[in-house]
Formats: structure tokens, sequence, C-alpha cells
């Protein structure tokens, strides 16, 4: 499902009753990066920079929360890519089309 608003473009992806959701935009995210909340609730956390094929690296995090729910979340200044789900199936779905963006890491 696409929309968009009068300063960002959202593409969501539902799979098993879970969301995957990509968005950009100049008011979309002033930052790139997750907020503090999120980070505190996880349990485990990995971290680290991907770079597009355009040289604009994004920060990216995979994290758990203590229920299970896997939680994984790409940004870059105006944009994100993000997920959270306790579904498995869905998770390496999401995984699939966020790998298949052309990342190289760093």
């Amino acid at each position: 499902m696409r929309g968009s608003g009068d300063h960002d473009q959202t593409v969501r992806v539902w799979y098993q009753g879970s969301l995957l959701e990509m968005g950009a935009g100049f008011h979309w995210t002033y930052t790139g990066l997750p907020r503090e909340e999120e980070v505190a609730a996880l349990v485990a956390l990995e971290e680290r920079d991907v770079i597009t094929p355009w040289d604009i690296p994004f920060a990216e995090y995979r994290g758990r929360r203590a229920d299970g729910t896997r939680w994984r979340f790409l940004g870059y200044f105006g944009q994100t890519i993000r997920y959270e789900t306790k579904s498995g199936a869905a998770a390496a779905y999401f995984d699939r089309i966020i790998d298949s963006l052309c990342w190289t890491h760093s």
C-alpha cells in the first residue's frame, strides 16, 4: 500500500498481520535514528552502517524485545525502513525485502 502527504511518501507491506513501513520526505525524520524509547525497550541490539549504491550511509539497528518481538530499523535524514513483529516468518519476509535493496556493509 502506498500513501503520500504534502511532505512525505510511505510504502507499507503487510504480511501475516505484521507491517513493514518505508517512509521518505522532508518531514519524515530529522535524525534518521530510532526513538530512544524504542531502543531502550530492547534486550538485544545490533548496530551497523550500511551504504546504498549511491553512497548514502544508513544506520541499521536490529533488536529483540523481552517478549520475543523482532525489530529492525534503517534510517537516514528524511528516510526510514522499519518493522517489528513477533512472527519469525514475517521477520524473514521483511528482511528479504530490505536486503534486496542493494546495501553494502561498512
